[in-house]
């Protein structure tokens, strides 16, 4: 088992926080709340584990780390518009994200909306203009885009607030949570890939099987925490979806279960990079094990 190297996460958790920091800067002249409460939510920290898969794919693949940063930022700004959304009382109605008040609460419902709405399109923006190559960019703005979509993410959603006080089947609730977060998981690793702007079509069909696998992985985990944590521990309000009615890894299979078929996961994430040495040693391999063992 690899082990997260900290000098990778350090590097580029303070590298895109520097990137975000530029894109995003305070105002000068604040008329309105929109910038402070997309700062508020954009750059309050978090695990940021869908950038780091950016950046390991990209470094895995010998990429240029500014276009790391670019594809890092625009994942995370998405991550933040779609948190902003879920909490929101018409969704999850929840009252905590990484251990302070959400942005409704913060702000108001209003001013949450409109910054997840901001954040939404910033990210489009962000690749249409700092990715140089055309061809590259367009291919990142349709991945993300699909993983985001009717297609995605907001199709998981969707299922989500329509399952409310039903118990799914092991297959429905692994297709909502792979359209929910398992997407934008698997595109992260995506245009990590594409920031190398190398053609290897058998790499980037085992980096997305790889995507699929933790991104699974990454709920299953999620569920588990959720059960057995507590809200200050997780930053978030814990029992959740024992609040609202939602079916969810642990509930329908049991902790014992659950924890199983998150192992064998994680097992087919290192299949899936094995052919290939230079992921399979590379902190792909050292993330999908930091999967298992993660505290937040």
């Amino acid at each position: 088992m690899l082990t997260l190297s900290n000098n990778f996460s350090t590097e580029s958790l303070n590298r895109l926080q520097d990137y975000l920091q530029k894109i995003l800067p305070e105002p000068n002249t604040p008329i309105s709340p929109l910038i402070t409460a997309m700062r508020y939510s954009l750059l309050n920290g978090g695990k940021r584990l869908r950038a780091l898969l950016v950046y390991a794919a990209g470094e895995a693949l010998g990429a240029d780390i500014s276009l790391c940063d670019t594809a890092a930022a625009a994942v995370e700004i998405i991550h933040a518009f779609s948190l902003i959304h879920d909490d929101l009382p018409a969704m999850d109605d929840d009252i905590l994200r990484r251990g302070l008040p959400t942005c409704h609460i913060a702000f108001d419902e209003a001013t949450a909306i409109l910054a997840g709405d901001a954040l939404h399109t910033e990210a489009f923006d962000l690749l249409s203009h700092q990715i140089p190559n055309p061809i590259t960019a367009i291919a990142m703005i349709k991945i993300l885009s699909r993983a985001i979509g009717k297609s995605g993410m907001v199709q998981g959603q969707t299922i989500d607030i329509l399952s409310e006080n039903k118990i799914l089947s092991l297959e429905v609730l692994k297709q909502m949570h792979y359209l929910k977060t398992g997407c934008l998981i698997e595109a992260s690793v995506q245009l990590g890939y594409l920031t190398a702007e190398n053609s290897q079509p058998k790499i980037q069909t085992a980096l997305k099987n790889y995507g699929q696998a933790i991104g699974l992985a990454f709920q299953i985990k999620d569920d588990l925490l959720d059960a057995t944590s507590n809200s200050e521990k997780l930053g978030k309000t814990a029992g959740i979806d024992i609040r609202n009615h939602k079916s969810n890894f642990v509930n329908l299979l049991g902790l014992s279960e659950a924890e199983k078929i998150m192992k064998v996961l994680i097992q087919e994430a290192h299949i899936a990079l094995k052919p290939y040495p230079k992921l399979a040693q590379s902190q792909l391999s050292s993330l999908a094990d930091y999967m298992i063992g993660r505290e937040f």
